[in-house]
């Protein structure tokens, strides 16, 4: 690869990974991650210059892993979330087409596909629909949404864990991240406890679920 072409690639990273609005697919936008790490040493080095964490340069990778069914489908943007890739792609080709359609068709979310995999762990012989039918008896209701932007070299895992020293683990719904936005689903539960916390630290709600996803709280 030349350097005006990884030039390229690198200032399409930078301008997708940094809005809410990507303008790349994530299998476009992980094409020009691999080319570009591969130009530069590896995905450790190519965080250093984008001064983006491996963790998320990997999860666009993810789509690498994915069925090719399931990959025409964020080829064509019918699924957009990185996140939602990133845990689909931990999961076998079945796992992955039944969880897809079920997204698709608006019955799961991304912390659904989450908690099916922690049930796919202890139960590696039940098909796919059954484990599906625990994960759809089990969702909570939505209660609450919000976004807020991700510090660099920050992951879904490590906001939650910033997040539950303020709420129970039953609190949080899902966690998704795309680029450098976050979004979150709470309870009713939840957002109540984030709503006391941004009366007592006298902050409006938005810039204390900023605050505590950030560390700063």
């Amino acid at each position: 690869m030349n350097g005006a072409a990884l030039d390229q690639d690198l200032a399409k990273i930078v301008g997708n990974t940094r809005r809410k609005n990507r303008v790349l697919s994530i299998p476009d936008l992980a094409d020009c991650i691999r080319r570009s790490a591969d130009a530069l040493g590896g995905v450790v080095q190519l965080g250093e210059r984008v001064m983006l964490s491996p963790t998320m340069l990997r999860q666009f990778l993810s789509v690498e892993n994915l069925h090719p069914s399931v990959r025409a489908l964020f080829d064509n943007r019918d699924l957009d979330s990185v996140d939602l890739c990133a845990q689909l792609a931990t999961l076998d080709s079945e796992d992955q087409i039944v969880l897809s359609r079920e997204v698709l068709a608006g019955s799961l979310q991304t912390k659904d596909v989450r908690d099916f995999r922690e049930l796919r762990k202890r139960s590696k012989t039940c098909s796919a629909d059954e484990i599906l039918r625990k994960v759809v008896e089990a969702k909570p209701q939505v209660e609450f949404l919000a976004e807020f932007i991700l510090r660099s070299g920050d992951d879904p895992q490590s906001v939650e864990n910033r997040l539950l020293k303020h709420l129970d683990a039953a609190d949080v719904i899902r966690i998704g991240v795309d680029g450098s936005i976050a979004s979150l689903s709470l309870t009713k539960a939840g957002r109540d406890r984030l709503l006391d916390l941004s009366k007592s630290s006298g902050f409006t709600l938005e810039q204390t679920i900023q605050m505590v996803a950030s560390g700063n709280l």
